[in-house]
């Protein structure tokens, strides 16, 4: 199988928490090489380039560790020395090429809810390797209306095995694999392409998660409330539809109604509360933790996230010292960067929305667990 190898010449400008694509950094020396060279102990997955039909892989230096990241698209990004491109159609011949983890775990998310966090606590136990946002995933849900099922599984699969490569140094039975929330939009397809994966989902209600992400978006874009239709807007359409089109907007809004970013926001907790519930009724078996209670009992709730990722109890004080460190911190949304919260009349406009929607906002209830 032929891969292109390249020189990484330049990081590009982006924004933080941009979908990662290969524009984001200057290439330059293509070389023809054997796709095998991306299976090396440096080598990771860094995105998928649906338009061209190609994965790009980074390589980074020697005994870059991924899991100790806050976000593993920020550490490849910085990092990151070469790079190498391969067919996706080639993809699963290499995976194939890969040993299977003992047992793999997704960390399914609303975002903004712990989940980030969960992944650090998980990162605390012996023989568990855990990585917090692969961006694959999210370039697979940006791609969806082009995608067949067929051909989503295969990809699913492949880019799964090919992630699960812990460094030479790190002996892990148990991988833990938090993606962004965006995958949500397409979770039946990972139960399927992931059979005897253990799953977790983790949310919060939805004034606690606008509140948090209009804090978290101060932090990241230095604006508290950009207009309709500036950049910032455009990126908060974005990833809050996760690059739907715009009869989504349709679907929720009036005509000519003007949409503020706290709105789309709102939209975005519906969404993947929509996907998560229309995607549990395909039978898979799912741990939901609500935010508050990770908050108001972190032995009891830490213990059902060791539960659900398929983890033994005798870790769970091992695993409550996640808690002792901001999970954020080096990330651009790191808590120490002043924000400010949501005033009473945003706090309004969100109520006003889950109630026009016919929305339940999770504040008291909470989600089942699944197949029980």
């Amino acid at each position: 199988m032929p891969a292109t190898l390249y020189r990484i010449a330049a990081r590009n400008e982006l924004f933080p928490v941009e979908v990662r694509h290969p524009g984001q950094f200057t290439l330059q020396e293509p070389t023809s090489v054997d796709a095998e060279l991306v299976l090396g102990p440096k080598w990771s997955l860094y995105c998928l380039d649906m338009a061209n039909e190609q994965a790009l892989f980074v390589e980074l230096p020697k005994g870059a560790d991924l899991s100790k990241a806050p976000f593993v698209f920020g550490m490849q990004y910085q990092l990151a020395e070469r790079a190498a491109t391969v067919a996706l159609d080639d993809l699963p011949g290499l995976a194939a090429q890969v040993r299977p983890p003992k047992h793999l775990a997704i960390l399914m998310s609303t975002g903004r809810c712990g989940s980030t966090l969960a992944s650090r606590i998980l990162a605390q136990i012996p023989g568990v390797w855990s990585l917090s946002e692969p961006d694959w995933f999210t370039n697979l849900a940006f791609a969806r209306a082009d995608l067949q099922p067929d051909r989503l599984e295969t990809l699913i699969a492949a880019c799964a095995r090919l992630t699960c490569r812990p460094p030479e140094s790190v002996a892990a039975d148990t991988i833990v694999i938090k993606p962004r929330s965006e995958m949500l939009v397409q979770a039946p397809s990972y139960v399927k392409a992931l059979p005897g994966a253990s799953a977790v989902f983790m949310y919060r209600d939805c004034f606690g998660y606008v509140n948090s992400l209009y804090r978290f978006a101060q932090r990241v874009q230095g604006v508290k409330d950009p207009a309709p239709g500036s950049q910032e807007w455009h990126v908060a359409r974005v990833l809050s539809t996760i690059n739907a089109p715009d009869a989504v907007l349709c679907e929720f809004f009036g005509e000519g109604e003007d949409i503020q970013v706290l709105d789309l926001m709102v939209l975005g907790w519906a969404l993947r509360m929509r996907a998560y519930m229309e995607a549990s009724s395909g039978g898979m078996r799912v741990a939901p933790l609500h935010y508050a209670d990770l908050n108001a009992d972190r032995r009891t709730q830490t213990a059902l996230l060791l539960k659900g990722c398929g983890i033994g109890p005798e870790h769970l004080d091992l695993a409550l010292q996640g808690f002792e460190s901001d999970a954020h911190a080096g990330s651009a949304g790191e808590n120490t960067v002043p924000a400010e919260p949501i005033s009473p009349e945003q706090r309004a406009r969100v109520a006003e929305l889950v109630a026009r929607w016919g929305l339940s906002d999770f504040v008291d209830e909470r989600l089942p667990v699944l197949g029980d």
